[in-house]
């Protein structure tokens, strides 16, 4: 029920790719609304997600399964 790191910095401006993987027990889902971004994983799956060009800014990532304990802050530069 983590996301891990809790913050991460971003170019601004550039296509960027997270690999994520599920290492906890159950389900979790890497997700921001406005992004639209959604991916879920598997107990042990590994994917990733594509995010185009960020404006400069912080954007918030949580895991719908967990939205209390889980929480990623990408910060774009």
């Amino acid at each position: 029920g983590h996301i891990i790191p809790a913050r991460l910095e971003v170019p601004a401006g550039n296509k960027i790719k997270l690999a994520i993987k599920n290492e906890g027990p159950g389900p979790c889902e890497f997700e921001n609304l406005d992004l639209r971004v959604e991916k879920v994983l598997a107990p042990g799956a590994s994917s990733f997600v594509v995010i185009h060009s960020l404006k400069p800014g912080s954007y918030r990532f949580f895991d719908e399964f967990h939205p209390s304990t889980s929480e990623m802050l990408l910060i774009a530069k």
